[in-house]
Parts: C-alpha cells; sequence; structure tokens
C-alpha cells in the first residue's frame, strides 16, 4: 500500500494539471480538452472524497472524531467558497468562465 502521505501530492498535482487543461479548453472553446481536463481533476476529487476515512483510520482514538469533523467541515466550506469563486470568476477573463479555472487552478495548489 502506498499510503495517503505519497499520493496527496500526486493528487494535487494532477488535479492542477486538470485544471490547467480545462482552463486552455476554456479559451481554445475545446469541449475535448474541457473533457480530458475533467477527468485529470477527478484524481483530486478521488483523493477528496477518500481523505475523511483516512482521518479517521490514521488518528488516534481520543481525537478521531475530531479529525474527521475538522475534514467534514473542511470540505463544506470550500464546497462554500467554490460557488462563490467561480461566481467571481465567470468574467473575469475576456473568455466566459475561463476565470473559474484560474481559481480552480490556484485551489488546487
Amino acid at each position: 500500500r502506498i499510503g495517503s502521505k505519497r499520493t496527496a501530492p500526486f493528487a494535487a498535482l494532477v488535479g492542477a494539471a486538470g485544471s490547467a487543461v480545462c482552463l486552455g479548453g476554456a479559451v481554445a472553446r475545446s469541449v475535448g480538452l474541457l473533457v480530458v481536463g475533467t477527468l485529470l481533476q477527478g484524481v483530486l476529487l478521488r483523493y477528496v472524497f477518500v481523505l475523511r476515512f483516512d482521518a479517521s483510520m490514521t488518528t488516534p482514538v481520543s481525537i478521531r472524531a475530531r479529525a474527521t469533523s475538522f475534514v467534514i467541515c473542511g470540505a463544506a466550506v470550500s464546497g462554500v467558497l467554490a460557488r462563490e469563486l467561480t461566481l467571481a470568476g465567470r468574467a473575469l477573463l475576456q473568455w466566459p468562465f475561463a476565470g473559474c479555472y484560474v481559481f480552480l487552478l490556484a485551489m488546487s495548489v
């Protein structure tokens, strides 16, 4: 088993690459690039979804509930933040929705 400490940087790198590919797809108006970029972002999302289970399995029993709560709270906050950044990024650049991917790229790193 590789472990989550080794896979986290890889997942963040692939997710950031996916955001960059999506940004290129938005600028070039290419659906194919958007599909490939979204597929790459799925690698990061898979890691994020498993993160709450890693928090409960790798922490001591005395703080297990608190660690899981922090992970779930962070996911909720990032969901609200992502929505607001999407609304702010829609018209940030001259290409429609390209600014959203700039913010997503910044959040991936």
